[in-house]
């Protein structure tokens, strides 16, 4: 799968923690759709160190915590949207 640019599991009912020991930075990831489920934790850590990302969607879980300053790496990136989680603090642009 090294050549998988778009991942959609958009409104499905997938539920628990993402990604939690996965490492996908080495991955040509364009567009990861993961709105409209029910995922919980944290944002994975493997979300900032997509390179090639530009386009991320995991609005409308459960996820809590922060956004951290890592999402300012991901140079490719034009849409983030993480609308209606429990996300909490600063996020500065």
């Amino acid at each position: 799968m090294s050549s998988l640019k778009v991942i959609n599991f958009d409104g499905n009912k997938l539920s628990g923690l993402l990604f939690p020991d996965i490492d996908i930075s080495s991955h040509i990831l364009e567009v990861l759709y993961l709105s409209n489920n029910q995922f919980t934790g944290q944002l994975p850590p493997c979300f900032w160190k997509l390179k090639k990302i530009q386009r991320l969607e995991a609005s409308y879980n459960s996820f809590i915590g922060i956004i951290p300053s890592e999402v300012m790496n991901l140079t490719q990136l034009k849409h983030l949207y993480l609308g209606y989680n429990g996300l909490t603090g600063m996020f500065y642009i």
